[in-house]
């Protein structure tokens, strides 16, 4: 079953075509299979929002633990609502987890999720780089896409020219 992603390029080495049973995902399809499978692709945000619509119509509740988890991924896949993706059913499903999550104060979890995913301590120069890339193929040519999520903006503008030259070993 591939989770919040589909193409090729983002699987687990050595997983093969024939392997996949399911889907669930937010990101476009870009699938090619020999058969057919259950695919299940919503334009809301975040796979969670997904998951949680799936759960909503088992009649299966999340614990605690879970409902906090899946807030966590909602806010980290919707950028904290802020996101072109986001849509107001990752929203409402927040708000509902959350009566299960008990967390009350979304922004401070907000601003702690992103102050994890943004640290860069310890990272060298290249894994700074790749830490969330994907490669595209757009007719023919291959382009490497990043993002750098920060709250630190001044510790990468100090290391531009570091990064600007394993960009270049990169490509």
């Amino acid at each position: 079953m591939l989770v919040d992603h589909n193409e090729k390029s983002q699987r687990l080495r050595g997983i093969k075509n024939e392997q996949i049973t399911d889907i669930f995902d937010h990101h476009k399809a870009r699938l090619n299979l020999d058969r057919p499978i259950s695919v299940n692709i919503k334009d809301w945000g975040s796979t969670s929002t997904i998951i949680s619509w799936f759960m909503d119509i088992a009649k299966v509740k999340p614990t605690q633990r879970l409902a906090s988890l899946m807030i966590s991924a909602i806010i980290s896949d919707t950028q904290g609502f802020k996101s072109s993706t986001t849509t107001e059913k990752d929203q409402l499903v927040a708000k509902q987890l959350d009566k299960i999550a008990q967390i009350k104060n979304l922004d401070n979890l907000i601003f702690e999720i992103f102050k994890a995913k943004s640290s860069i301590k310890g990272l060298t120069t290249k894994q700074v780089l790749t830490k969330d890339y994907k490669i595209y193929d757009f007719k023919g040519k291959n382009v490497f896409i990043n993002q750098i999520e920060t709250v630190e903006q001044e510790k990468l503008i100090k290391k531009s020219e570091e990064l600007i030259k394993e960009l270049q070993l990169l490509k």
